[in-house]
This record gives C-alpha cells, structure tokens and sequence, in this order.
C-alpha cells in the first residue's frame, strides 16, 4: 500500500502473485487540505506545555499568499472542533489582515459584537447600543453560499457571553456541524461532492494536530484529538461505492499508525491519562466503523460485492482489546488508592466490554452472511457432524446478547475518566 521500492511496486508485485483479473489495492483517500500551510502563513504553532493543547502565536503579520476564504473558514472550524482557544485564533486573523472583510468579520465575533445589550429599554435604543450588533447581523447575511453556513457555526458559539465555554463543555460542536452539514446538497463522497470536502477537510485538519501533539510528547492530547476526528467522520453519510469505504478507513488506519500510542504495550509504564483516553478513542472508532460495516452489509446481500470490510471489523477489535489489556496492566502499575479511582475503572471497563460485545455482534453478523445454507441428511441417515456442521449463532462468552437490540449511545470516557451522555458516545 505504501510502495516502498518505487511507485507502482505494489501493483507489479500482486501482477505476478494473482491470476487475472487482478483486484483492486484498497489505498487511503488522498488528502486535500493543507492545514499546516494555514498556520504557518499566519504564524501559529500548537503548544502542549500544558495540560490542554492550545495555539501559539507569534507577532502578527501579512501572509505572503494568503488562503482562500473558504480555506481560512475550515481552518476556523478545525480549530472550534479541536477545542483550542478559539477567541485568540480569531483575533490574531483579524490582527494579521486588518484590511480583509472576513478576518475583519471573524475579528467583530471575537470582541462579542454579537452579543445581545445587557441592558435594555428606549433609551439604550436610541443611544443606538445595539447598532454593532446589527451591523454584524447584517454583514452575516450578505455572505455567499454556502461559506455562510460556516460563519453561522462560528456565529452559534458567539451568539451570548458563556457559550463557547457551554459549547465546549457538553460536546456540543458535532451537533451543530451535523445541522450545517445537512444544508448541503447530497453527492457522492469519492469524488467528494462539497460535504465530502468539507469533511475530510477538517478530518485533516485534526490529523494534523493529532500528529503534532504526538510528536511533542502528550499522547493524551494526541488522542482527545484523534477521537474528535472519529466524531467527525460519523458526520459522513455512507459512501455509494465499496472502494470508496475502504479509502476513508484506510486514511484512518494510515494516520493512527503516525502515532506513538498506536502500539502502546501493557509492558510500557503507562500514563493513567493515555490510557484512558485510548480507550475512549477505542469506543468510537467502534461506531465510527459499524455504520461502515453495516453498510458493506448491504453491499453483500445485494451482490454488489464478495467482501465485508472484514478490515474494519478486526481493527475495532484489535483496539478494543488493546484497551482492555492496558486498562488492566494500569491497574497492575497503579494500584486504585482512592474510591473514584475505582469507580472510574469501573466504568472504564464496563464501557470497553460494551462496545467489545458490539463489535463482535457485528462480525457475528458478518459471519453468518457468508454462512452457506445447511444440507439436510438424506432420509433415513442419522445427522453427521461432517456433512452438516453447526454453526453457533452466537460467541461462546456473550451468548445472552444475542439477538437483543442495544443502544449505541455509549457514555465516552475522557482523560480524568469522568463519562460525558453526549456526542461523545454518538
């Protein structure tokens, strides 16, 4: 898939291994947002000295060619997606192109000029208090679509003193990208029609600073990141063709793989932060994947395809489990001193076991697609265990699962281990 040799080797190479027709190489989607270039044109980096990642700054100055409006508002969102401090971003786009009509609009968010007056009556009317506010109003409206919908999401967190901190605090974001993304035309994901774009676009983004929180040292924040990017993902509606699920998984699983946390061992001495947040991303690239799985399902029965995105299906797996060998080794290295702690575990544990069962219903389904059709024994013979095998219809350990409907909206644990009912667990 990566081509080691030279480009083409992989192709070359199943050429002389496989009969004709030779099978499609499943390759990750192509990237098509430079976010990196975004930040250095403006002078920004990401700092993780801290507990919470949060953006850099230097001294503002006139990008030599800057992006495009379009590419200027994703970066926006990326950063609102990621949580980082938004306000500061905002200002520094203002400070470094005064005299752009959007960064001069992005600026007005960020000073609050959108808030309502505090006080209110005839006579704050006519000293025209909210004439500033207007005018934003205004300026929002005359906006081309669909770059409006855009600076009506950055609007949302700006419409009241407190509301990106509430917008922050309950996970409120990927609620009201969905609401955006859903004013959008519906098309085809490769090639990606704008929803697509738009998506992997922040997809990238998020890559981005997912690989640079890594790279610095704070796995913890690396993963909050990369979770956010799965939450991201589950924003896209199912891809109409086979090959095009297999490049969107395939860019996930090429991306995890940048990162030190990917082979994070129970051996290592571990973080109790990583960890947990390892297990949170563990759970929703569980329902990240099952809506491709199910998907690929169809594709089955329909005779559209002989595969089920069996790839999916094992590296869910391989995840959850790889969350609850380090949940244990943790508790081995740390012993739980006080209550919270243990309830924390606790629920740590019974939220992987959830979505562990979860997936493996999932292949079970799988299973049985592919199962053929059993062959009675002709009249008069006894069964044979040799011509008529039995399948089990379910795994040995979650036998009483089988068959029940259960929610998907599983409680996300985070890095303190508190569990957040809300777009986490979506």
């Amino acid at each position: 898939m990566l081509d080691p040799q030279y480009p083409g080797f992989t192709d070359q190479l199943l050429a002389q291994l496989l009969p004709a027709p030779l099978p499609l190489v499943t390759r990750p989607r192509p990237a098509v947002y430079d976010f990196s270039r975004v930040l250095q044109l403006y002078g920004v980096s990401l700092g993780v000295d801290t507990q919470e990642p949060q953006l850099v700054f230097a001294v503002p100055t006139v990008p030599a060619e800057p992006p495009t409006d379009e590419q200027l508002m994703l970066a926006c969102v990326i950063v609102f997606g990621a949580q980082l401090n938004l306000t500061a971003w905002l200002t520094h786009l203002a400070a470094c192109e005064p005299a752009r009509p959007l960064t001069q609009l992005l600026g007005a968010l960020a000073r609050g000029d959108l808030h309502e007056p505090t006080w209110a009556g005839v006579i704050p009317k006519l000293l025209g208090s909210g004439r500033a506010q207007q005018r934003v109003r205004e300026r929002l409206t005359a906006q081309p679509w669909p770059l409006s919908l855009l600076l009506n999401l950055l609007a949302n967190a700006y419409a009241a003193p407190g509301r990106l901190a509430e917008i922050h605090a309950s996970r409120l974001f990927f609620r009201l990208l969905r609401s955006v993304l859903d004013k959008l035309p519906a098309g085809p994901a490769a090639p990606p029609a704008l929803r697509g774009t738009w998506v992997a676009s922040i997809l990238d983004g998020l890559d981005e600073l997912t690989w640079r929180a890594d790279a610095q040292g704070n796995p913890a924040a690396s993963l909050r990141l990369a979770q956010m990017g799965q939450l991201v993902l589950q924003q896209l509606p199912s891809p109409a063709e086979p090959d095009q699920a297999e490049a969107w998984l395939a860019r996930v699983q090429a991306q995890e793989h940048r990162c030190s946390w990917s082979t994070l061992s129970p051996e290592q001495a571990l973080d109790k932060a990583t960890v947990w947040s390892f297990s949170g991303y563990a759970g929703t690239v569980r329902l990240a994947a099952t809506a491709f799985c199910e998907v690929a399902a169809a594709w089955y029965t329909q005779g559209r395809v002989n595969n089920q995105l069996w790839s999916a299906s094992t590296h869910v797996l391989g995840r959850l489990r790889q969350g609850l060998r380090l949940c244990y080794a943790l508790s081995q290295q740390q012993p739980l001193a006080t209550e919270e702690e243990q309830e924390n575990q606790h629920y740590l544990l019974t939220y992987l076991v959830a979505h562990l069962r979860e997936a493996q219903q999932t292949l079970l389904g799988q299973l049985e697609r592919i199962r053929p059709r059993r062959r009675s024994c002709p009249v008069g013979q006894r069964p044979c265990k040799a011509r008529c095998p039995r399948v089990p219809n379910t795994l040995i350990w979650s036998r009483k699962f089988a068959g029940r409907r259960r929610s998907s909206k599983l409680c996300a644990p985070t890095a303190t281990g508190r569990r957040h009912c809300s777009a986490w667990g979506r």
